[in-house]
């Protein structure tokens, strides 16, 4: 059942970048760096407002030690950095980027 809802995901995320009114002028990129409030299988939201964040089918997750790292690997209260795509109206993450803080 999980595996279902992973590829409907990804396959919901295919269609609407394939939609007509996601031309260049719709896509606008976005930036943002908080705490992972929320986590799921194919979103997260970050305490940095109140934004809801898609994980595209393609997002490169770096994590410090772990290869191949993978949304699963991070958990609520990680704090991370990411960029991505607003289309319509709906942001969709490209990469993240884990940050240890007790490194810093």
């Amino acid at each position: 059942m999980k595996q279902f809802k992973t590829l409907l995901a990804q396959l919901l995320v295919i269609s609407s970048l394939l939609l007509p009114w996601a031309t260049a002028a719709a896509l606008e990129d976005f930036s943002a760096n908080g705490v992972i409030s929320k986590i799921g299988i194919s979103s997260f939201s970050l305490y940095h407002g109140d934004a809801k964040y898609r994980v595209t089918p393609t997002v490169k997750i770096a994590i410090p030690g772990v290869q191949n790292a993978k949304l699963g690997n991070l958990k609520v209260g990680d704090v991370v950095s990411i960029e991505g795509h607003k289309i319509g109206g709906r942001n969709y993450v490209e990469i993240i980027v884990y940050y240890n803080v007790d490194d810093e």
